[in-house]
């Protein structure tokens, strides 16, 4: 069994389960029974893991939630904000949670949240709406919106709106990257129909946990239930004929104005090679990367939130390092 999240079976077994039981017929003429299945498969267990090295409970630090984001022309979404008792302006986190585009929210990253925060970071994490009730590019509209809204808003939590990070696991990485790319490239953000929210020099960084850049090789990766997740993100059912396919792909849009970049990956993820071959094409553009990768030790996708392994106590704090030295 992968070390990740704790299910009582790895997460590809349920996943694979799960497709095997829904009624074929239905599974093919419509996205619902699959999305909801695995929004199901998502929240059988906590997804964030504590542990006594890693405590989730943080009494220095509040949280206040359910501040509305509105994105023009967009659903409106929703942030909660993890604020440390510390003095002095702190970096902003902004945090995007996994899920397939179709399960988790903002809460359950809190954890990871708290901790993060009690380092000396204001961290907001981002309820952004669901696929398949909305579809590509919402969540990243959304996402921009409240970057604009922590530019404008930060000082009153104690952040410093000069220094920004991004970051995201799974699904939330690969929006992570497709954020961090537009605020670098013109052409590619022009595409979009809304203007990245930060202005150049203010976002020091990308983190991203287990995510994947490039639409292609990750569809030959044999990560479980890609073709339900795409189907639902995109709304388009036959998802490899998406218009809009080559813009998921970050990796076909970085460019040396991307921020100093942050990769965790398992080595039993199906993901990881999409870790390499991001850091590589950032590396060759002299791009900044550091790179969480391991060697034999069997950890799955979103590893990173149990940190009842030592791996994921460690990816933790070389995240908040990395943070630390680029917001110098």
């Amino acid at each position: 069994m992968t070390s990740g999240r704790r299910f009582k079976l790895p997460m590809f077994a349920w996943c694979l389960l799960a497709i095997a039981v829904v009624p074929f017929g239905w599974y093919h003429l419509s996205v619902q029974p699959g999305a909801a299945l695995m929004r199901w498969l998502f929240e059988l267990e906590p997804m964030v893991v504590g542990s006594d090295a890693v405590p989730l409970e943080r009494p220095g630090v509040s949280e206040t939630s359910g501040i509305t984001i509105e994105a023009p022309g967009w659903p409106d979404a929703q942030l909660n904000v993890y604020t440390p008792d510390a003095t002095g302006s702190m970096p902003v986190l902004l945090w995007l949670h996994g899920g397939g585009f179709v399960a988790n929210s903002a809460a359950d990253v809190a954890g990871f949240a708290r901790v993060v925060a009690d380092n000396g970071l204001v961290v907001a994490a981002l309820d952004y709406s669901l696929a398949p009730g909305s579809n590509y590019p919402t969540p990243l509209a959304q996402a921009n919106a409240a970057l604009a809204w922590l530019r404008d808003n930060a000082e009153q939590y104690g952040g410093d709106p000069s220094r920004f990070f991004i970051g995201g696991d799974s699904a939330g990485a690969q929006m992570t990257s497709q954020l961090a790319a537009m605020h670098g490239n013109e052409a590619y953000a022009a595409g979009f129909g809304f203007e990245p929210a930060l202005p150049p020099g203010v976002l020091r960084g990308a983190i991203m946990y287990c995510g994947f850049y490039d639409v292609v090789t990750a569809s030959e990766s044999g990560f479980p239930a890609l073709r339900t997740f795409f189907w639902a993100y995109t709304g388009t059912r036959n998802w490899q004929a998406f218009d809009r396919l080559d813009e998921l792909s970050s990796v076909n849009h970085v460019t040396e104005n991307f921020p100093a970049a942050f990769l965790a990956v398992g080595d039993a993820d199906p993901f990881e090679g999409q870790a390499v071959q991001l850091a590589q094409a950032l590396e060759q553009l002299g791009v900044d990367v550091t790179t969480q990768l391991f060697e034999d030790r069997g950890l799955g996708h979103e590893f990173q939130f149990n940190f009842e392994l030592p791996e994921a106590v460690t990816t933790l704090h070389n995240t908040i390092t990395f943070m630390q030295e680029q917001s110098r």
